[in-house]
């Protein structure tokens, strides 16, 4: 069995988690949308030029590479649909995976969506 090894002064990076599904209006981030949790996480940049990125599978079966790997704490609230902001940026969950089964850790699989002032973010 292989364990996940982090210590918790690895997750340097303080996130917010937003739940896009209380967004009335579905997708826009014009408007405010309820921050679900604020919390820390160890963010790595997912290296998908050499064919070293994650690919996620929706129910589409259109495949996307993840861009980023973000660890935090084990949650049981989080959801496929919820945003990730950091610095300004957005990143959109597209898969996340709990190691060893235990709810520890949660390893997020996210790609990046932009700042808010970029088009990117029309989610």
């Amino acid at each position: 069995m292989s364990c996940l090894k982090i210590c918790t002064g690895d997750l340097n990076k303080k996130i917010k988690i937003i739940d896009k599904s209380q967004d009335g209006l579905g997708c826009s981030l014009n408007f405010l949308t309820p921050t679900k949790a604020t919390v820390w996480a160890k963010i790595e940049t997912i290296d998908t030029i050499s064919g070293n990125g994650r690919r996620i599978f929706d129910n589409t079966n259109v495949g996307q590479t993840a861009t980023h790997k973000m660890t935090i704490r084990g949650r049981t609230d989080i959801k496929s649909d919820d945003l990730i902001e950091y610095n300004d940026r957005y990143f959109t969950i597209q898969g996340f995976k709990n190691p060893n089964e235990d709810t520890r850790w949660l390893i997020l699989y996210c790609i990046e969506r932009g700042d808010v002032n970029n088009s990117r973010n029309e989610l």
